[in-house]
């Protein structure tokens, strides 16, 4: 049986009401793809919180000292974000700063993203929330990523 889907917000909101993890990572594993979980640090914001799309990456690495345009990177990074594009945010498992908060969430909206995976720490957490933008991350810390 073939599925045809006017668009891939469609599929991707089946998948997000249809599949579950478990399930996903079991059909993986037939297929010999054992490693394809996210790290177990990685938690929703909002604890009931899931979400499918296509993977756009975006690696940060942290800094030690002032550059000139601090946020220029991060803006460059965003502003490639496309339609129903999920963000993923490596940060070499850093937990310094926080690369995300309410701007770069607003951000993303904007451009049509799904949501966050960032594997590092986020601030802003009840206005990301409010937002109602979903986001995993691997912690919380108050601190911006501005020359950090």
């Amino acid at each position: 049986m073939k599925i045809n889907f006017e668009n891939e917000r469609e599929l991707f909101a089946l998948m997000e009401s249809e599949l579950g993890t478990a399930v996903i990572c079991d059909i993986l594993d037939d297929f010999r793809y054992r490693r394809q979980n996210m790290d177990s640090v990685l938690r929703p914001l909002c604890e009931d919180d899931i979400m499918a799309g296509r993977a756009k990456t975006i690696l940060a690495a942290d800094v030690y000292t002032m550059p000139d345009s601090p946020y220029d990177t991060e803006i460059e990074a965003l502003d490639s974000v496309g339609q129903d594009e999920l963000i993923i945010l490596a940060t070499n498992k850093s937990t310094s700063n926080a690369i995300w908060g309410e701007l770069l969430s607003t951000s993303a909206i904007m451009n049509g993203a799904r949501g966050a995976v960032v594997h590092g720490c986020v601030r802003d957490i009840k206005k990301i929330k409010g937002l109602g933008f979903k986001v995993f991350a691997a912690g919380i810390n108050p601190l911006d990523s501005k020359g950090r």
